[in-house]
């Protein structure tokens, strides 16, 4: 086997991997949940788990010197825009709708990444929705309101019993 093909399943194993443990991420959030920890709880945690990885990535590219020069004052606003948006807020967002919605359904959402990136394309960059792009976001939510629905009759119809 050569390095190419190395590096090829090296690749897809990272990201099963990847995706793995991404797919657990709102299992674990729910079991905080229920050992009485609430969404800003579960974001510090996780925030104070991340800040030593992010300051290692950070001392890294310092050390190799590589960083330091391309960093002016816009890009270093920029990163931490960047960052709040992006990791900030998306979290606490995230942590804030498992409150409300199971582990299942917000997974469903989180794959509709595609959608919005389609969106934002459109939106930032002038890229055109053609018609398969919008028959593909159309069908994305109706398949969304259908699982929201079915959820919402279940939690109702076991709130009910």
């Amino acid at each position: 086997m050569n390095s190419t093909q190395q590096n090829i399943y090296l690749g897809f194993l990272l990201a099963f991997l990847g995706t793995f443990l991404f797919a657990l991420k709102s299992i674990f959030i729910k079991l905080a949940y229920f050992e009485g920890l609430n969404s800003d709880v579960v974001l510090m945690l996780r925030m104070a788990i991340s800040l030593p990885i992010y300051f290692t990535i950070l001392s890294y590219f310092l050390w190799k010197r590589s960083v330091s020069r391309m960093l002016t004052q816009k890009t270093v606003f920029n990163i931490i825009w960047l960052g709040f948006i992006g990791y900030f807020l998306a979290s606490l967002l995230d942590l804030k709708g498992l409150e409300y919605i199971s582990a299942g359904l917000e997974r469903l959402t989180l794959f509709t990444y595609p959608a919005f990136t389609a969106i934002l394309g459109a939106i930032f960059f002038s890229t055109p929705l053609t018609k398969r792009i919008i028959a593909v976001l159309v069908i994305i939510y109706y398949g969304l309101w259908i699982m929201f629905n079915q959820e919402n009759l279940l939690s109702n119809t076991v709130i009910m019993s």
